[in-house]
């Protein structure tokens, strides 16, 4: 018995993880009519409410806030904060290692405990990140799905919310560092 809830438990763990890569990748690759892929990447990972944006006029930033249902940017146990830089597209490789280098110093700058700090070697430049600083628990990702797009994902957790194996699969494949 213990064994068949083991293998079930097992089966659904792989369903889920099918499903969210299924999701992610479709954001990572195309931008599909109907729904923002943001908004999907965001319900994907659990966040599926729009707690706030912002940006300037000119739209050359845009930051996305999502958060459980039921929980406000005050009030939340679980966030998704999608950061998106428009730049010039020739410059797009220069200015994702600049944002990058940028996500490492910030966390410096936070005396964060740095888990994982996993950069590309090569072109496309991207990161995977985990940390904990401030009582959250992140992990996250910056990269380029778009040349003159820059991205940062970050995932949030805290007051008893948590980010699951299943969440880092899922940004890790985005940025291609799968296990």
């Amino acid at each position: 018995m213990i064994a068949r809830m083991a293998s079930s438990k097992f089966r659904r763990s792989l369903a889920s993880v099918a499903l969210l890569t299924a999701t992610l990748v479709g954001i990572a690759s195309s931008a599909n009519a109907g729904e923002p892929p943001y908004l999907k990447l965001a319900e994907a990972l659990g966040t599926p409410k729009l707690a706030q944006s912002s940006g300037p006029k000119d739209k050359s930033l845009l930051a996305l806030n999502f958060v459980r249902p039921g929980e406000t940017m005050q009030r939340w146990t679980k966030m998704t904060t999608v950061s998106i830089a428009k730049v010039p597209e020739e410059t797009t490789a220069a200015a994702t290692r600049g944002v990058i280098a940028r996500v490492r110093t910030k966390l410096g700058l936070l005396h964060a405990k740095i888990a994982a700090f996993e950069t590309s070697p090569g072109a496309p430049p991207s990161a995977y990140f985990e940390f904990a600083a401030n009582g959250e628990k992140d992990s996250g990702i910056a990269y380029s799905p778009h040349p003159g797009f820059v991205t940062v994902v970050q995932l949030e957790a805290h007051k008893g919310g948590a980010i699951s194996a299943i969440d880092i699969a899922g940004l890790r494949h985005i940025v291609g560092k799968d296990r």
